[in-house]
């Protein structure tokens, strides 16, 4: 057996955002990374060295068909980082039941089907762990983010409910504040000067970037943090203190 397949393995949902790229940047260093997403990744251009699966996460045929190409390549998983998510700022009075459906099954309906695959003995080990990517927002909705933050909350729920069903296998969640993404600057209108301003002053150790979310993940899914499971993390510099 190569030393490449002896490498644990780890599956990275929604690989092409940035915080998906930081995560996958970072377990590259110990792990064969098979990165999942609907955009290409330049990996030269990126710096490491990885695997990508093209996927519509939404899609469930596709999603288990990713999952037997990546698990050919490099074996049972050993972890998943579940990075995938939609934001929709509307009042919900305006939203379109074409925009429901869209945030519902990216940010939710996914995630229930990955975590199908990831319960199965066929995709991963015994000890296999999985991060969720949930949002302060989880616990702080807002006027115009329900719907967002609605899906979030239901992220939480799952993985305090998966730590007790999938056991031995772990399950955990990170909750990240405001960080500085392509998702966030599509919304600049919102997300402005001024809110950048406003939230440095309310978070006690500054703002959370990409960076300090894919650590606080690479730590949780390390044999370092084994007794932790059915938790959700929140990284958010204290700005919801």
């Amino acid at each position: 057996m190569s030393e490449q397949i002896l490498k644990p393995h780890a599956i990275i949902i929604g690989a092409s955002g940035a915080l998906g790229l930081s995560c996958a940047k970072k377990l590259s260093r110990n792990y064969n990374v098979s990165c999942l997403s609907r955009r290409s990744i330049n990996f030269d251009a990126e710096g490491f060295e990885g695997t990508h699966i093209f996927c519509d996460v939404i899609k469930s045929e596709t999603l288990r068909s990713a999952f037997k190409e990546a698990t050919g390549r490099f074996g049972k998983i050993s972890t998943v980082v579940f990075c995938a998510g939609v934001q929709l700022i509307k009042p919900v009075r305006l939203m379109k039941e074409s925009e429901i459906h869209n945030v519902i099954e990216t940010n939710f309906t996914s995630l229930v089907n990955v975590s199908g695959l990831f319960a199965s003995q066929n995709f991963s080990l015994t000890n296999a762990v999985m991060c969720v990517v949930t949002s302060i927002s989880a616990k702080r909705p807002d006027s115009g983010i329900v719907l967002y933050a609605a899906t979030k909350a239901a992220g939480e729920a799952l993985v305090a409910g998966l730590a007790k069903e999938l056991a031995p296998k772990r399950v955990v969640g990170v909750a990240p504040g405001w960080m500085d993404t392509d998702m966030t600057r599509a919304h600049s209108y919102i997300y402005n000067e001024k809110y950048v301003a406003c939230l440095k002053k309310k978070s006690p150790t500054g703002l959370v970037n990409v960076d300090d979310v894919a650590n606080t993940i690479v730590y949780l899914v390390s044999s370092q943090a084994t007794k932790i499971t059915g938790q959700t993390i929140t990284v958010d510099g204290g700005s919801s203190l």
